[in-house]
C-alpha cells in the first residue's frame, strides 16, 4: 500500500494543473476516476446481494474505458460526464501510449 489518500491525490491534481504539468494532471485524474468508478460499480453490484468473490471476478481486470461505460449504463453518470471522462481517457492514452 502506498499510503496515498484521496486528499493527497486531489491536491496533487490541483498542483499539477496550476503548474501546467498536464501529463501528471491527466494521469492522476484518470487514476482517481478509475478508483472511484470501480468503487461505485462495486457498490452497485453489492446492492444485488451478489457473492463478493463473484463481484471481485467481474471487476478483476476492468479498466477506465469499461468503468465509464458501466457507470453510464447504470445511471451513475450522465451523457455529459460520460463524454468528459472519455476525453480524459483519450488524453491519458495519448500521453501513455505514444509511438
Amino acid at each position: 500500500m502506498l499510503g496515498i489518500t484521496t486528499v493527497d491525490v486531489a491536491h496533487d491534481i490541483r498542483e499539477a494543473i496550476d503548474s501546467s504539468d498536464w501529463f501528471k494532471a491527466i494521469v492522476l485524474l484518470a487514476i482517481k476516476l478509475e478508483h472511484h468508478g470501480y468503487l461505485a460499480i462495486k457498490s452497485h453490484l453489492r446492492s444485488f446481494n451478489l457473492d463478493p468473490k463473484l463481484i471481485d471476478r467481474i471487476l478483476n481486470r476492468v479498466h477506465l474505458l469499461e468503468i465509464n461505460e458501466y457507470l453510464f449504463a447504470i445511471g451513475k453518470i450522465d451523457a455529459e460526464e460520460y463524454r468528459t471522462i472519455k476525453k480524459i481517457i483519450e488524453e491519458r492514452n495519448r500521453y501513455m501510449h505514444r509511438r
